[in-house]
């Protein structure tokens, strides 16, 4: 009976300890939230500097085939950074370069 109160002990330790661990996480994401998450931006789309609210950045990844000429390239993958935006009540996608905060 001794050896399963122990167990049961460590049982709610461990629970215990995993609670306060997404509790952690959890303030963490908020903290994240307010910081960087939702913040004014500007981003450039023809010719001028619009107005916009980050949202997140994100890699771009596509898989490039190898290229069916003689000594062509052997394929792989091609990925960078894309910033999330919410402009007119939409969701764009906008490369890092054309992208800056107020």
């Amino acid at each position: 009976m001794d050896n399963k109160n122990h167990l049961i002990n460590e049982y709610k330790t461990h629970s215990e300890w995993l609670i306060d661990q997404v509790k952690e996480k959890n303030a963490r994401i908020e903290e994240l939230k307010e910081n960087y998450m939702y913040k004014e931006c500007l981003i450039y789309s023809k010719g001028d500097w619009i107005e916009a609210e980050f949202i997140g950045v994100f890699q771009y990844s596509n898989v490039t085939d190898p290229s069916p000429m003689r000594c062509g390239h052997s394929g792989g993958v091609i990925a960078y950074p894309m910033a999330v935006v919410k402009v007119n009540e939409r969701l764009v996608e906008i490369g890092l370069s054309n992208f800056k905060f107020k």
